[in-house]
């Protein structure tokens, strides 16, 4: 009997293989799971142009020649913008996060600035691009982000949370059922006897399973008889991948191949 190459043994492997049922999951339980259907943003982040600096929203025009005075009308924080336009001669007081006032296109970073009461002298530099984050600068409402197929690490939870989703579609873990073959095998924690050992590959094998992204159950050990392996293979009439260790050679004792072929 030749010995088939690992690539063409894993492709007959996948042959029969289909996708398994999707389901609904909050978006805190899904991590390790594989995304059912395409993820689009059910809104536009930032939903607002955003001061990336604290400092001052201004008009950029008011701060061409310097040094500048500017009357501060306002504050804009996170999460509490300021309502109301920016005309020219004032400013308004901001920091990292709040929205950009109507009216204003630049930020005064406060490093730049003298503050007395109401009013601050803009003493140097120039407004820069960059301390503006412009609304949809991240992504726009309706953007496909996340494709079927990804596994969902923290980046991709991440990401699905900042577009807005609380749920999302998975893949029902697969069921991989493992059975151990063998007279010579006993449970781990009893004694071998003599002629004994210890059935260790399933656990290991369960770990590995796992950390793919399966569920698994291990079903025992079949003695090497038709009748104890017809009877524990029934055990994984509902799993969807069953895995047996041992007893597929040649061999007089070696009956799962024709176990598995007769069902």
């Amino acid at each position: 009997m030749a010995l088939l190459p690992v690539t063409e043994a894993l492709a007959r492997i996948l042959e029969g293989a289909s996708p398994t049922a999707a389901e609904r999951l909050a978006l805190k339980n899904a991590g390790g799971r594989v995304l059912a259907e395409p993820l689009r943003a059910t809104l536009t982040q930032p939903p607002f142009d955003a001061s990336a600096m604290d400092g001052y929203g201004v008009r950029a025009a008011d701060v061409v020649n310097l040094p500048a005075t500017l009357t501060v009308i306002g504050i804009s924080q996170a999460g509490r913008g300021f309502d109301g336009p920016v005309a020219s001669g004032q400013c308004v007081r901001i920091f990292t996060g709040a929205p950009v006032p109507r009216g204003a296109d630049a930020i005064v970073i406060q490093e730049n600035t003298t503050a007395n009461g109401t009013e601050i002298t803009v003493r140097e530099g120039s407004p820069d691009p960059a301390h503006i984050r412009p609304r949809g600068g991240d992504f726009s409402q309706g953007t496909t982000l996340l494709n079927a197929g990804r596994v969902l690490d923290s980046r991709a939870i991440t990401l699905a949370a900042g577009m807005g989703h609380g749920k999302v579609a998975v893949r029902r873990k697969p069921v991989v059922a493992l059975l151990a073959t063998g007279d010579e095998l006993v449970a781990p924690g009893t004694a071998p006897g003599a002629d004994r050992i210890v059935a260790s590959n399933t656990y290991g094998l369960a770990v590995m399973v796992r950390a793919a992204g399966g569920d698994p159950k291990i079903i025992g050990i079949a003695r090497d008889t038709r009748a104890d392996l017809d009877a524990k293979i029934s055990l994984a009439a509902n799993a969807d991948i069953l895995v047996t260790t041992g007893g597929a050679s040649v061999g007089d004792h070696d009956l799962v191949s024709a176990a598995l072929g007769a069902r």
